[in-house]
Order: structure tokens, then sequence, then C-alpha cells
């Protein structure tokens, strides 16, 4: 193999005088390149390592129902959560019946009953919204919970009140009064519904880790 040699020139030259191409003489930043390079892989190796003991180190806790159920901040959200879900579809289940019934309740007609239901999905839409936010922000999740709780529930108690306002109408009719008190009570007890669930959500999912909220959104969604 021939060494090289400067010449006269500056340029780089063989044993037997000739040139070095041009492309074969080192640069700047060639140089710089080659020097940067080995410390630019060093670096992303080490990040890659770095990645994979943070991933490992999340996967050594396994996320089971038996570990979630042993926290207790966890399980009383979650046994909450259920017990008012039973609550709300009760209501739910009954008051159609209620509805239906000609004996103990108003004696209407499927097609009246979706016109009640009409009524408070509307005044639900006009009060969730302002309802949660303003209550959040004045009490936080666990007294906006707690005042929708109490109201929610028992404001539905206030439903046979309607057999009063009803006592004119025609045979498997409503008076205007009857139709818009119910929307009112109803839409009330849907909308306090929807703040209990929501801060109940948010509380829930501040119990656990990151890496472990699915898992329990999961466990949530079995049990009610």
């Amino acid at each position: 193999i021939s060494t090289r040699q400067y010449g006269s020139d500056g340029k780089h030259r063989l044993n037997n005088g000739d040139a070095l191409p041009r492309w074969v003489s080192p640069s700047p930043s060639t140089s710089a390149l080659t020097i940067l390079s080995p410390r630019s892989s060093i670096a992303c190796v080490s990040r890659t390592i770095n990645d994979a003991q943070a991933s490992n180190n999340d996967k050594k806790e396994a996320t089971t129902i038996r570990s979630l159920w042993s926290r207790q901040s966890t399980r009383k959200h979650l046994i909450m959560g259920w017990v008012y879900s039973f609550v709300v579809i009760t209501v739910d289940e009954t008051f159609p019946l209620y509805c239906m019934s000609k004996y103990s309740g108003l004696g209407v007609e499927e097609k009246i009953i979706g016109k009640l239901l009409s009524g408070a999905g509307i005044g639900y839409i006009l009060i969730q919204y302002a309802m949660l936010t303003r209550l959040v922000d004045r009490y936080g999740f666990y007294k906006s919970m707690k005042i929708a709780a109490f109201f929610g529930v028992p404001v539905v108690f206030l439903v046979p009140i309607s057999l009063i306002t009803n006592r004119n109408a025609a045979e498997g009719g409503l008076t205007w009064s009857t139709l818009i008190f119910i929307s009112v009570i109803y839409s009330i007890a849907r909308a306090c519904s929807s703040v209990v669930f929501s801060t109940l959500t948010m509380t829930t999912n501040r119990t656990v880790p990151a890496h472990q909220r699915a898992t329990m959104n999961g466990l949530s969604v079995l049990g009610g």
C-alpha cells in the first residue's frame, strides 16, 4: 500500500507523485461527521435502553381485578358507582310503567310517553352542562357529587303529584301542566345523574395510576 505525502503545492500526493482525487482528500465536515457519528449512535442506543427499562418497570406491576379491588379508595368509588347505577336504572324502568298504569298511574299510551321523554330531553340539554360546570367550579368534585346525588333521586318522588295536575285530562291524555311538570322533574333527575356519573368517573380515574385506568374502567362497566 503506497503512503501519501504533501507536495509543494500543499495537495495530498502519493509516493509516485500523483495527486489524490478531490473526493479522497479529507475535509473538515467529513472529519466532524466521523467524530460525531459514534457519539450519536451511542446516545440513541442509551435512550432506547432507558425507554425499554422504563417500559419493563411499568409492566412489573400487573393490573388485575384483585390489585384494583385491594385499593380502598378505588373499591369505594366502584361500589358507589354500581349502587347509583342500580338506582337510576330502577327509576328509568319504573317511570314508563307508572305512565301506562290505568289504576295507579297516568294511564297514557306509548306515544304520550314519548312526548314526556322528549320534553325531559330538551330540559336536560338546557341545564346539564351549566349545572355540571358551575357545581364543579364552586364546590369541587366530591361536594358536587353529593349535591347531585341528594337531589337526583329524591326529586323523582314528586312525580305522583302529576295525578293531581292531570285530573281534568281526557282519558288516555295529558294536560299541559302535567306534561311540563313531569318534563321538568325528569330532566332535573337526569341532569343530576349525569353530574354524579361525570364526577365519579373523574375521581375514580385519579385513584389508580395512568396505565391501570383502562382496566379499572372496564371493571367499572362490568359492575354497573
